[in-house]
C-alpha cells in the first residue's frame, strides 16, 4: 500500500510493522487462552488486549528508537487513540462478527 499509494508514508513504516506484529501475536495468544462461555466476549477481550498492546509497543519504540527526542507522551495519545478513534470503532464494531462467522459460531451466546 505504501509503494502504491504512499500511504502510510514511509517513515511510518517501521514501527507500524512492530505494532501490527504486536496485534497478531497478542490476539491469537489471548485468544488462544481465554475461554469464557461467550465467544463474543472472548474476541472483544483478545481484541481489546492486543490493540491497547500494538498501541504501547508503537508508542514505546517511537519514543525510544524511531523517533527519539522529538516523541512526546501528548503525540503518543493523539496518535494512538484520538485521532485513531474510527479505527477503533471500526474494529470493535466488525472484527468480532468475522471472526465468529468464520469459526461458524453466533455472535450471541445460546443454542447452536
Amino acid at each position: 500500500s505504501s509503494l502504491l499509494t504512499g500511504m502510510p508514508p514511509m517513515a511510518y513504516l517501521p514501527s507500524m510493522i512492530c505494532e501490527l506484529a504486536v496485534y497478531g501475536l497478542f490476539s491469537g495468544v489471548i485468544y488462544r487462552y481465554i475461554k469464557t462461555k461467550m465467544p463474543v466476549l472472548d474476541v472483544y477481550i483478545a481484541l481489546t488486549a492486543s490493540m491497547l498492546a500494538g498501541r504501547v509497543v508503537f508508542g514505546i519504540l517511537n519514543a525510544l528508537i524511531f523517533r527519539a527526542g522529538a516523541y512526546t507522551m501528548q503525540v503518543w495519545l493523539a496518535s494512538a487513540f484520538i485521532t485513531a478513534f474510527p479505527g477503533i470503532v471500526i474494529q470493535l464494531l466488525l472484527i468480532p462478527s468475522f471472526v465468529l462467522a468464520l469459526q461458524g459460531q453466533k455472535p450471541i451466546a445460546g443454542k447452536y
